[in-house]
């Protein structure tokens, strides 16, 4: 008696799981590629002689793959533009000039 592998990912789809039997593993979205890999190569060494035993494992991954629960953009965009410290640093007066004040405020009358 075979168990077919299920794969399902986590609620905040940032990670899934490869479970089969007692056995079940858990990844980042991003490693999907990777143990897809990683599973081929081990229905395909010694010429096919473990094929029986992880070509289940393979198709579920890729139809895991196929579903919309997985896309490589998976990460939210920000709603606003993130800078680093040397795109903000030419908006940044130098030490040497000074920052003009609004005279209308200094102004007694």
């Amino acid at each position: 008696m075979t168990v077919e592998p299920v794969v399902e990912a986590s609620e905040d789809g940032r990670s899934f799981t490869i479970t089969k039997s007692a056995w079940s593993g858990t990844y980042p979205i991003d490693a999907l590629p990777r143990q897809l890999k990683f599973y081929r190569q081990l229905r395909d060494r010694k010429n096919g002689a473990y094929a029986l035993h992880y070509q289940p494992t393979v198709e579920a991954l890729e139809k895991f793959r196929r579903r919309k629960a997985y896309t490589t953009e998976r990460r939210a965009k920000p709603a606003f533009k993130t800078r680093n410290r040397a795109q903000i640093a030419h908006q940044m007066p130098e030490p040497w000039q000074t920052v003009p004040k609004r005279l209308d405020l200094c102004a007694t009358q």
